[in-house]
């Protein structure tokens, strides 16, 4: 867990002052042991406990000072004991000056030993507190990293911002970066609460005070951090919107030159100040969400563009046929191409129509000018022929002469003939999958009619042609491959879809089919177009 109050002391370099209040404690600590373990270590060779190499124990004191003290305390023990050995050991009953005349080449060499003993010892101690300080600031720097890297990666997953960063700000409280993170966006006038988290609640309430909108804008007029604590809110305790806090900062989310948002991470439970090496983090964390929040704003535009542009290469509206019930329905797949699939319905003569439902092989430019050609071949070879399996032949070959890199289509193409109660269907199929029919009785079954080859890949191509008879109150449902899946077909979803849900009504039916590929794995849908045909039955 990232240590968040404290961190700053192991990221600074070690300089303590003798007065800071861990400091001031070791020393008072290191003196009383100074003055206590000499006396006892006296108390002790004076009582004969301790008969031989009294000087030892006295050592002993020296070190069990410097130790808890450092070099005062041990100094001062040095003295100490330097005084009580000679006073009650070396020459008990006699002056200090006549002991000390005697024996002052043993004093000074025991107070210039005990001297250095207590520095080398006061110097081991700093040396493995800075270490031990020096691998906790790595640790702290080492697990920033890795959250930053956790962010990075969860951020990049999809184009799913709200929920990644939902998933994100949950990432910085698990890991104890901060109490509670929230992300707000700035369109330009307005500031609105995208998502957050904080330890008892994944996302904060929505509400959002004067407070929140003044802090977010004024980080965003001065591109700069802006630190919440009680010398910059004036009390101790503060509001963000809902979210009480004792202290936090208030990242601008930037862009180059624009301003896209606010990262706000906040401490409900204690007030924190923040060093230099703190805000860094903060910037790297609002740096990634802001390159987040300006991919998914790229995302969006030029998703917005591909489906304007798609929709406007499919039909503005369906042809009303007396008799008949027709829904259709496009459902964009993911990314920001144009997709392949189409569809058209136009009239023949008075009582019959030509439908068309295909896929072009890819996305893209590319993908939509193919769609383009084959919509516009179709309808002017249906002025001259009618028969699908023969304008599916015609067809081949104007795509082969029009498109120079082979890209395949694959298409359904079908004459509906309106009598009073029944349709006539005349099917031929292009690689595509059949359409189904919903029977009267409740009753599933796909248009028999052979797969024939793909289109703009042969020269030569011949297809198969069937008919089937759909009466009153009965529905034929023509569909692409978008609700394909690892397991089932096109084929094979239409007809479990159908089964299932074949008894709704039929604008219903096609709604279910959008539904199964928005519901496509791993978030990767493909694009996907329904058209349903309901016979109603002349008036």
């Amino acid at each position: 867990m990232i240590r968040a109050a404290g961190a700053a002391e192991a990221e600074t370099p070690v300089r303590e002052g003798i007065w800071r209040p861990h400091n001031a404690l070791r020393l008072l600590i290191g003196l009383l042991i100074a003055i206590g373990a000499p006396l006892g270590a006296t108390t002790l060779v004076r009582h004969g406990i301790i008969g031989e190499f009294p000087s030892l124990l006295y050592v002993v004191c020296i070190v069990a000072a410097a130790l808890v003290g450092r070099l005062i305390a041990g100094v001062a023990a040095v003295l100490g004991s330097a005084f009580l050995m000679t006073v009650y050991v070396v020459g008990p009953g006699t002056s200090i000056v006549k002991t000390l005349q005697g024996n002052v080449v043993d004093f000074a060499a025991f107070v210039g030993l005990g001297i250095i003993v207590a520095a080398l010892i006061a110097r081991t101690d700093r040396a493995l507190a800075l270490e031990q300080r020096a691998r906790k600031a790595a640790n702290v720097a080492q697990e920033r990293l890795s959250l930053i890297s956790e962010i990075s990666a969860i951020l990049a997953n999809s184009f799913e911002l709200t929920a990644n960063v939902d998933a994100a700000c949950a990432a910085i409280v698990r890991r104890g970066a901060w109490e509670q993170a929230l992300v707000f966006t700035h369109d330009g006038e307005n500031i609105r609460f995208l998502g957050g988290a904080q330890p008892d609640r994944r996302q904060n309430g929505k509400r959002r005070s004067e407070e929140t909108a003044d802090l977010v804008s004024a980080a965003l007029e001065t591109r700069r951090i802006h630190t919440l604590d009680r010398t910059t809110i004036g009390r101790r305790v503060g509001r963000f919107g809902a979210v009480r806090y004792k202290s936090g900062l208030v990242v601008p989310l930037l862009n180059n030159s624009d301003s896209v948002g606010g990262l706000v991470l906040l401490d409900s439970s204690r007030a924190r100040s923040y060093s230099p090496i703190d805000l860094v983090f903060a910037q790297e964390l609002g740096e990634r969400v802001a390159r987040a929040l300006d991919n998914a704003r790229r995302y969006e535009h030029q998703v917005h563009i591909a489906h304007t542009l798609q929709q406007s290469l499919l039909p503005k509206s369906l042809p009303s046929i007396p008799g008949l019930s027709i829904n259709a329905r496009y459902q964009a797949g993911t990314g920001t191409e144009v997709g392949g699939d189409f569809y058209d319905v136009f009239g023949l003569d008075a009582n019959t129509w030509m439908v068309v439902i295909g896929d072009v092989c890819g996305k893209g430019p590319e993908a939509a000018a193919v769609m383009t050609i084959t919509r516009a071949t179709l309808r002017a070879l249906a002025l001259h022929e009618r028969s699908p399996q023969r304008l599916l032949a015609l067809l081949n070959e104007a795509l082969l002469a029009q498109v120079p890199d082979q890209r395949f289509v694959t298409v359904c193409c079908a004459t509906v003939h309106m009598s009073a109660k029944s349709m006539r269907l005349t099917v031929a199929l292009a690689g595509h999958p059949p359409p189904m029919v919903r029977r009267r009785d409740g009753q599933i079954e796909p248009v028999k009619v052979a797969y024939g080859p793909l289109l703009g890949v042969f020269p030569e191509v011949t297809h198969a042609e069937a008919t089937v008879e759909v009466g009153e109150k009965e529905a034929v449902v023509f569909y692409t491959d978008g609700i394909e899946t690892r397991e089932l077909t096109a084929e094979d979803s239409a007809l479990a879809l159908l089964q299932e849900h074949g008894a709704n009504p039929v604008d219903q039916i096609a709604e279910h089919f959008t539904a199964k590929a928005r519901a496509a794995q791993n978030g990767h849908r493909d694009d996907l177009v329904v058209l349903t045909f309901e016979v109603a039955g002349r008036s």
